[in-house]
């Protein structure tokens, strides 16, 4: 039995320690998909003529909610839901000048 990859050894760590090396190779796809399907969302809606500030947000929200659903709860995907939140507030609270 091979051991696992160590963190610093692995550059998918930041999204979740592997403890197995099915884990190493499940964890590279699953965030790849989360960041494609961000993208995708993004073109999608930009396609569609939604203002950029919104489509971003939107798209980037999905990918922090596809992040949560494949990884759980940790530093990064914590970070991402923040921003998310951050950025859709950005578009709908307007500010003085």
């Amino acid at each position: 039995m091979r051991v696992p990859p160590l963190p610093e050894h692995n550059i998918w760590s930041k999204y979740q320690i592997a403890t197995t090396w099915q884990d190493a190779l499940r964890i590279g796809p699953e965030a790849y998909y989360a960041k494609t399907g961000w993208l995708v969302i993004l073109l999608a809606l930009q396609a569609f003529n939604v203002p950029f500030g919104l489509a971003f947000g939107l798209s980037f929200a999905c990918y922090a909610i596809a992040m949560l659903i494949f990884f759980g709860f940790n530093p990064s995907t914590t970070a991402y839901v923040v921003a998310a939140v951050a950025l859709l507030a950005s578009y709908f609270v307007k500010w003085p000048r």
